[in-house]
């Protein structure tokens, strides 16, 4: 594994739980989840329903441990998102910057039903936010931005963009 996948999941922890549940407080999951890049299960620990909950993430270590929370979780890569069901909602948290976008927003348009929210965030900061928010709306084609909001914790800000078809 390299070096962010194993210090990752301890020194961001604090953070990205702050993010995750103001997240979830705006945008909470409904219906069949999926979490795009799940990584070590931050997302996962804060949904009580976890059988509700599919977790995608390409890294095998993070998908054992979130399996280990009681998730259906699977080695897939987000790119492709080969899944035959679909969701109500998506959380893409963290993850759209390192993946094809033309892929990604292809296939996700596959596994969304007609009434599903799209949550896509990029993390920022007091400075980059602005920027960062217009490459993200620059980015998605063929989908309606129902918000945006920043969530914020004391290291890190993410931007949500909140989608549909």
């Amino acid at each position: 594994p390299e070096i962010s996948d194993q210090t990752y999941p301890f020194w961001m922890r604090e953070t990205q739980l702050e993010k995750i549940r103001q997240i979830l407080e705006k945008i909470p999951a409904r219906g069949r989840v999926l979490d795009v890049a799940c990584g070590p299960g931050f997302l996962e620990e804060l949904i009580t329903d976890k059988k509700s909950i599919v977790a995608i993430d390409n890294n095998p270590e993070y998908v054992e441990k979130v399996t280990s929370l009681g998730v259906d979780a699977r080695v897939v890569d987000a790119n492709t998102l080969n899944l035959v069901e679909k969701f109500d909602t998506i959380y893409a948290i963290d993850i759209v910057h390192l993946l094809d976008a033309e892929l990604f927003f292809s296939s996700v348009k596959n596994i969304m039903k007609q009434d599903s929210i799209l949550l896509l965030s990029v993390f920022c900061n007091e400075q980059n936010w602005e920027d960062k928010a217009d490459w993200l709306k620059n980015m998605v084609k063929g989908f309606s931005v129902e918000q945006d909001f920043l969530v914020k914790s004391k290291n890190e800000w993410d931007f949500c963009l909140v989608l549909t078809l």
